[in-house]
Parts: structure tokens; C-alpha cells; sequence
């Protein structure tokens, strides 16, 4: 009897929990650098995943990918959220027309790029050229409900 009363409180907790946030939806962004040089561009920079490699190499020039930052963003239907990935580049996930999203990239504090795209399960890829050797890009993905 307690075990199965545990198991209700625990069911209703998840239920309870996941309708708390019904407007909120999750996204990974990552800061991906794109290059010739086969050496990780800083000590805790990882090659990406083979299939995003793959989906990059398709359609850019650089022969390696490496993942700089990696970190989901939160972001309420109708607002906006922004997030730092290192001193220069923010990118920032606008919610507010019900049936699109817009990302843009910022560099310095200046936007440097900006996409409108429509919301649903699609990779928004933005960036630009880093210096003559490499170019950084900024990948947003939603998270697929658990």
C-alpha cells in the first residue's frame, strides 16, 4: 500500500511538474568553430558530433568542427532570452511572433547576424568569419520533450 501511494505522489509530481511550464521551450545552442587546423583551437574544445560535422562539410569550406560551448536555454513562448557563450558572442532566441523564431548572433555586443525561421523542430546555423583560418557558428536546436 505505501509503495503504490509513493508511486501515485511520484506520477503526480512528474504530471504536476510538466504542466507547470507549458510555455516554455528548451533549446541547445552550441558555439561550433570551423577549421583547417586538426588542433583543438582551446584546451576544453571537443570535435562535434559526426553528423553535424557532416551537415557542415556540405555546405562549408573548413575541414574540422570543434564544439567551444554547449548549454540548453530556456525560453518562455512570447519572450526572449539571451545567452553568453564566452567575452565576445551572445546568441539570443526570440519567442514573441506565436508561429516563428528568430535567433541572432551577437559579436561584441553588436548583432552580426539574425535568422527568422518557423518555429518547430528545425537547426538554425548562423555565424561568420572568425579571421582568415576559421569562422564560428552558432547552432540552435529545440529539445525534444522527454
Amino acid at each position: 500500500m505505501r509503495r503504490s501511494f509513493l508511486g501515485l505522489a511520484l506520477a503526480a509530481i512528474v504530471v504536476i511538474g510538466g504542466a507547470a511550464n507549458p510555455g516554455v521551450l528548451v533549446y541547445q545552442v552550441q558555439l561550433v568553430r570551423g577549421t583547417d587546423s586538426p588542433s583543438a583551437p582551446t584546451a576544453d574544445s571537443h570535435k562535434v558530433a559526426p553528423a553535424l560535422a557532416h551537415s557542415f562539410q556540405n555546405v562549408f569550406k573548413w575541414k574540422h568542427y570543434w564544439l567551444i560551448h554547449s548549454q540548453q536555454i530556456r525560453v518562455a513562448l512570447g519572450q526572449k532570452q539571451r545567452t553568453r557563450f564566452d567575452s565576445d558572442r551572445e546568441v539570443e532566441i526570440d519567442l514573441t511572433d506565436p508561429a516563428k523564431r528568430t535567433v541572432a548572433a551577437f559579436d561584441r555586443g553588436r548583432v552580426v547576424e539574425r535568422t527568422i525561421c518557423p518555429r518547430g523542430p528545425t537547426m538554425t546555423l548562423i555565424g561568420r568569419d572568425r579571421d582568415q583560418v576559421s569562422a564560428w557558428f552558432i547552432v540552435v536546436r529545440p529539445e525534444s520533450p522527454k
